[in-house]
């Protein structure tokens, strides 16, 4: 009697009773953290051809690294996964995306080697109260966390990895102040850092004797620049990231206007990586007057810029579409001026004149409330400048600064009332 010939199968298909199933490995991360594999079979199929197609798909999400085992899929890597499919559906600010990892922290080491599937709801509402109870973060802390971590539960299902979602009824912990609290925050009211006006003057003139003393020209040139960074950003309130994102085509000295409409964004590969993001927040995307100072300042820099580039040569950055107002000028000419060389040279600055090392270029906005107020703006007109609705820091400069204002018109009603008053 003849042998039954073998059946010949795809590769790495495999007869499993009247099925067929496809073999393949799967990266894992062990309960330790350390990285392994693991072979997973698919499930049984009529035919070898139908299994063959089904592991092909497998292998190609595996490559793409799209790819989920929504079996054993440990939390975090899920979480690592969702944060970046969240990321790319709503167009995330980069900053944004690592603010939403930031917010895996204490996940991470709760949550250890737990594959997602047997999260439960009470192990994460459990989570949820340590955040206010065990860690003590405050309520933006906490609700920070918390909707990040119900986001990606919440994708999990979606995109059926998991079919409940455990946190579909948690709670978000209330962090209550206490009286003890408030005492202490009414104890503990601290200003900002900003600079008094004739502090402002002080640094500018020091900015300048710098400059002009500097013999290395793409040194002086920065100097210089500098000068305008200060003065820009006391006199119309910008944010650094939004002065240094800021072209050239949407400045008009003529209208005295600057349309803000971009934040400048470095990851770690340098300037040369540069990104433009949007704005901080809606209100943010704003047209910002200047005075014929500030045009006269900016008029300066353009023409500075000019004899600039010609000084640099070939190697000046240049862009189609983009031509950058305020630039590096050390090793990548051209390039947008990056916030940590504004920070830097600003420190320098401020040790040659003896002003705190405290202020930075954000302690300008801050200095430009302080200004504006004394010189009689409304706290509206100075929010709408500054780009916010809202901000506690800036209503405490305000405040301070307007206080004797405030004082004044109290006695304005002990004066009215005062010849009344005797009477009694």
């Amino acid at each position: 009697m003849a042998r039954k010939k073998k059946e010949e199968l795809p590769p790495n298909v495999r007869k499993r009773g009247k099925g067929y199933t496809y073999r393949y490995d799967v990266p894992i991360t062990n309960p330790d953290g350390s990285k392994g594999r693991s072979q997973k079979d698919t499930i049984s199929y009529p035919t070898p051809q139908e299994a063959y197609q089904a592991g092909i798909i497998i292998e190609a999400k595996l490559i793409e690294g799209i790819y989920v085992d929504e079996k054993n899929i440990l939390f975090i890597d899920w979480a690592e996964q969702a944060i970046e499919l969240y990321a790319a559906e709503k167009k995330l600010k980069p900053g944004t995306i690592e603010g939403k990892y930031a917010h895996l922290k204490y996940a991470r080491k709760e949550f250890l080697g737990v594959k997602l599937k047997d999260i439960t709801p009470l192990g994460i509402q459990n989570f949820f109260i340590s955040l206010r109870d065990e860690h003590e973060l405050k309520q933006s802390a906490v609700n920070a966390i918390y909707s990040t971590i119900r986001m990606i539960f919440q994708l999990a299902k979606r995109m059926k990895v998991i079919a409940t979602d455990p946190t579909a009824e948690a709670v978000k912990p209330a962090v209550k102040q206490t009286f003890d609290d408030l005492e202490v925050l009414d104890a503990d009211v601290e200003l900002p850092d900003y600079l008094e006006k004739e502090e402002v003057i002080e640094l500018l003139k020091t900015i300048k004797q710098m400059a002009s003393e500097e013999n290395n020209p793409k040194i002086a040139f920065g100097l210089r620049q500098l000068y305008r960074v200060v003065f820009i950003l006391t006199y119309t309130g910008l944010r650094i990231g939004e002065l240094c994102a800021l072209d050239d085509n949407r400045v008009d000295t003529k209208k005295r206007t600057l349309r803000v409409i971009a934040n400048l964004y470095v990851p770690k590969g340098g300037i040369q990586k540069y990104e433009l993001v949007t704005p901080k927040n809606a209100p943010s995307i704003r047209t910002v007057d200047f005075s014929e100072t500030v045009a006269s300042v900016i008029e300066n820099q353009r023409s500075d810029l000019r004899a600039f580039r010609l000084l640099s040569g070939p190697s000046f950055y240049t862009h189609e579409k983009r031509k950058f107002l305020f630039i590096s000028y050390r090793n990548n000419p051209g390039y947008p001026l990056a916030v940590s060389t504004a920070e830097y040279t600003l420190k320098g600055a401020l040790e040659s004149a003896k002003l705190s090392p405290a202020i930075t270029p954000h302690s300008l906005r801050h200095t430009f409330t302080s200004l504006s107020a004394e010189a009689g703006a409304t706290l509206e007109d100075i929010q709408k400048q500054l780009g916010h609705a809202t901000d506690e820091m800036t209503k405490r400069v305000y405040y301070h600064v307007t206080e004797a204002r405030r004082r004044a018109n109290v006695d304005k009603l002990d004066n009215l009332m005062q010849d009344l008053i005797s009477t009694i």
